[in-house]
């Protein structure tokens, strides 16, 4: 009956080691991933605010005006847009890359 449990253990042992091995390495995949896009898309909205700025500083005091047009929330509009263009960009290349090595 020891003999029995010790392999037991052991083969549990082996396949929870295998299981925590495998789960770790895409868990830290995929945290990767996130922290990029994520990273990406906040410098992509902080480069978004200094070119709407920009913009803001060089428009000459008789067309100020046309500033009452654009709206506060511009910049991350635009950055949404952005990174919804890039994530179907991204989902149509991997669905490319995944029909192409079925077919």
């Amino acid at each position: 009956m020891p003999l029995l449990a010790a392999f037991l253990g052991s083969a549990f042992t082996a396949v929870l080691n295998w299981f925590l091995q495998f789960f770790t390495r895409k868990v830290a995949i995929y945290a990767t991933v996130i922290t990029t896009l994520g990273t990406l898309t906040a410098a992509l909205l902080v480069t978004f605010n200094g070119i709407i700025q920009g913009i803001t500083q060089s428009v000459p005091g008789d067309a100020a005006w046309i500033m009452f047009y654009i709206p506060e929330n511009a910049s991350q509009c635009l950055a949404a847009y952005s990174a919804a263009a890039l994530a179907k960009w991204v989902y149509d290349w991997n669905t490319d890359i995944v029909t192409k090595s079925l077919l």
